[in-house]
């Protein structure tokens, strides 16, 4: 994602699908291993470019995807909280309930 996509914005109100929010293939953090394996094959004529560019647009469609599903996961794990409300939601405390939450991950920090 283009920082300028992330600025100021709610995790849930990005627009990850957005061509105009991504970061061009070539630019795409595939790992070490993976570039290095597509450098060296393209540079021995074993892939084409366009193989390449196919690749970078299936990964990056494989990262869009994991990071909506990451998101909805953690929104609902937020929705499903077992935490006590007040009687009165006017005295609902954020910060307590931020500090609740934080701890709650770091408990379990796969959902368990």
């Amino acid at each position: 994602m283009k920082p300028l996509a992330l600025q100021g914005r709610q995790v849930h109100d990005i627009l990850y699908k957005a061509p105009l929010n991504q970061l061009p293939g070539e630019k795409l953090n595939v790992g070490f291993t993976t570039r290095a394996t597509l450098n060296r094959l393209l540079e021995a004529g074993d892939i084409t470019p366009q193989e390449v560019q196919l690749f970078r647009q299936a990964a990056l469609a494989f990262l869009v995807r994991a990071e909506q599903d990451k998101v909805s996961e953690e929104f609902l794990e937020y929705q499903l909280m077992d935490i006590p409300m007040p009687q009165d939601p006017t005295t609902f405390n954020v910060e307590e309930f931020l500090e609740e939450y934080v701890l709650n991950q770091e408990q379990n920090p796969e959902g368990d």
